[in-house]
This record gives C-alpha cells, sequence and structure tokens, in this order.
C-alpha cells in the first residue's frame, strides 16, 4: 500500500454524515472501558478517540509513524485494546500476528468494530467524500472467527446496520457447565434456558461441554 492510500485512509472524516457515523460509534465503544484503565486504540489514525476522551488514558499507535504516541505497541500492558475499523485492513496472516500480540500483551477487554460491508453501507458510502472501503484485505466474518478462535466473546452488537461491535476477553473460565443439553450443540447463539436472554455458548475446559456465558 503506498503513501497516497494511506493518507487517504487516515484521513479525518470530512462530511457530517461521516463525522457523525464515526463519532457514535466511537461512544459505543468507549461505553466498554473504565476511566481508570489503559487503552490502546490501535490503529486510531488522526487520534479521534483520544481527542473526544481526554480524561481517559488512551494510548493511540497506527501504521504511519507520525501517528503513533509510542513507536511500538507490544510493549504496553493494557486494560483495554480498541481496534476501530482497522482490522480489515490486514491480511489474515497480518491479523493472525496482531491477535498473538494482544494475546502475549494481556487484557481485560479488546473492542473491535468492524464493518460489515453489505449493501447499506455501499449505499452510504456514496455520500463520503471518501472510500471508505479502500485498502480492506478481510472481512469482519473472517475477522470474528479468528477472534473467536483466540478468545472469549462476550458481547455484540451492529451499529446503523454497518458496523459490528464484538468484544472480547482474554480468559476462558474453568467453570462447570451448568447450562449443558445436545440441542444448545447447534449452533453459537440460544436462548439461555432459565433468563430466557441470549447467550453465548464458551468450550469448558473442565468437562469438553459447554457453558453459556451471558450477553449483557
Amino acid at each position: 500500500m503506498n503513501n497516497q492510500e494511506l493518507n487517504k485512509i487516515t484521513a479525518s472524516y470530512t462530511t457530517f454524515l461521516d463525522r457523525y457515523y464515526m463519532t457514535t460509534i466511537h461512544k459505543s465503544l468507549m461505553k466498554n472501558v473504565r476511566k481508570e484503565g489503559l487503552i490502546l486504540d490501535f490503529g486510531g489514525g488522526n487520534r479521534e478517540i483520544k481527542k473526544a476522551n481526554p480524561a481517559y488514558k488512551v494510548i493511540n499507535w497506527d501504521i504511519q509513524p507520525e501517528l503513533r504516541d509510542i513507536p511500538d505497541y507490544r510493549v504496553l500492558k493494557p486494560n483495554f485494546i480498541i481496534c476501530c475499523h482497522v482490522l480489515e485492513h490486514l491480511s489474515i496472516n497480518e491479523l493472525k500476528r496482531v491477535l498473538n500480540n494482544f494475546e502475549e500483551m494481556g487484557f481485560e477487554k479488546l473492542i473491535v468494530a468492524s464493518p460489515m460491508e453489505n449493501y447499506l453501507s455501499k449505499i452510504a458510502a456514496l455520500t463520503s467524500k471518501k472510500d471508505v472501503h479502500l485498502g480492506h484485505k478481510t472481512k469482519y466474518k473472517e475477522i470474528n472467527k479468528l477472534c473467536e478462535y483466540k478468545f472469549v466473546l462476550i458481547k455484540r452488537y451492529t451499529l446503523f446496520g454497518m458496523t459490528e461491535v464484538s468484544v472480547y476477553i482474554k480468559e476462558r473460565k474453568n467453570d462447570d457447565c451448568k447450562f449443558y443439553s445436545k440441542e444448545n450443540l447447534l449452533c453459537n447463539f440460544r436462548k439461555h434456558p432459565i433468563t430466557n436472554s441470549y447467550s453465548i455458548e464458551n468450550p469448558c475446559k473442565n468437562c469438553d461441554k459447554f457453558k453459556f456465558k451471558e450477553i449483557k
């Protein structure tokens, strides 16, 4: 990717709709962090999240050196890692390396926002002055698959029908499987058999079955 393409990707959003869209996403992502925690904004571009949240400890890291607050993000021990519309710019192998780095660094939550690139987003892109899908190498479902293989998904939701937000934790807990049944192995998302709320199943290391983790 040449410098011109990089500049287009990291350029600030200029239209009102662009700014409203990304600002709303940023506000939503920040609801998943604690004020006293250290936040790594991985691929944070022009430091939009950091500028909007001066009371938070946000470290910006980007592929462009002039947009980095620290030369090597891997030296950090962040409480939270935010990846907002950035992982799709990595190849599968690059993404695997980054997730390995995140795992070694440790974190409380990994918060990933990915463009869904559906028909709605393609229509909305017509109102933007920048090519919002420029440089995308990986689809959001591929990102989900790799992240879910590596970490534990605790929350997932969509914004504007165009961006999917996923929140992960690093460690799997070895709790006993309290709600195991054969029919719960059919798919990832299932209603909790007691609370009747939507939950996600995770493998339990104790019994090799499945347990439910509430999505709040």
